[in-house]
C-alpha cells in the first residue's frame, strides 16, 4: 500500500503545523456545535478518487476515522468548480472537470468520481490533511458504512 505523508524535519514547521492541526480541530468543533443547536450544513463536495482498483482514503487532522477528499462551496462556485479546487487545495492533485462524474450525494455533499490510470503524485500538507492512501472500497465501507453506495466500482474501471 503507498500512503502519501508529509516528511518534515525542521523544527518550526512541526510547530506551524501542529498549531493549524489545532485551529482545524477546534474550528470542526465549533461547527458540530453550530449545526446542533440548527445552524444549516453548508454544501459540499467529495471526490471518489479511483486506481487500479482502490480509492484514495484520508486521515483528516481534525476528525477520527477515515475518509475521502472535499470540503465546502464556495459562493458562486459550481460543485464540480469547488471539487477541483478542493483536490488541488488538500492533496495536490491538477484534475479537470470534464473527468469528474456524479456518483451520488452523502450529507448535502455532492460526490463525483474519477478514474486515474496512472498513480496521482499527492503531496499532503500535514495540516487539514495528515495522510492518503490507496484501500480497498470494501475495507473502506466497512470502516465507514455510509460510504456504501458511492464506492460502487464505475463501469469504466480498469
Amino acid at each position: 500500500m503507498v500512503h502519501f505523508r508529509k516528511q518534515s524535519k525542521k523544527s518550526s514547521e512541526l510547530i506551524l503545523d501542529a498549531v493549524i492541526r489545532l485551529i482545524y480541530r477546534t474550528g470542526f468543533h465549533v461547527i458540530v456545535t453550530l449545526r446542533r443547536i440548527g445552524f444549516p450544513r453548508k454544501p459540499g463536495v467529495a471526490v471518489v478518487i479511483w486506481h487500479a482498483g482502490q480509492v484514495l482514503a484520508v486521515q483528516h487532522s481534525y476528525i477520527r476515522g477515515l475518509g475521502i477528499p472535499g470540503g465546502a462551496i464556495d459562493a458562486g462556485e459550481t460543485p464540480q468548480i469547488a471539487a477541483v479546487r478542493e483536490m488541488k487545495e488538500e492533496l495536490g492533485l491538477e484534475l479537470d472537470v470534464k473527468d469528474l462524474a456524479p456518483c451520488g450525494n452523502l450529507r448535502n455533499t455532492e460526490v463525483f468520481r474519477i478514474v486515474l490510470a496512472t498513480m496521482p503524485e499527492i503531496h499532503v500538507d500535514n495540516r487539514e490533511i495528515v495522510e492518503a492512501f490507496f484501500v480497498d472500497p470494501d475495507d473502506l465501507v466497512a470502516k465507514v458504512s455510509r460510504y456504501a453506495e458511492i464506492l460502487q466500482p464505475p463501469v469504466d474501471l480498469s
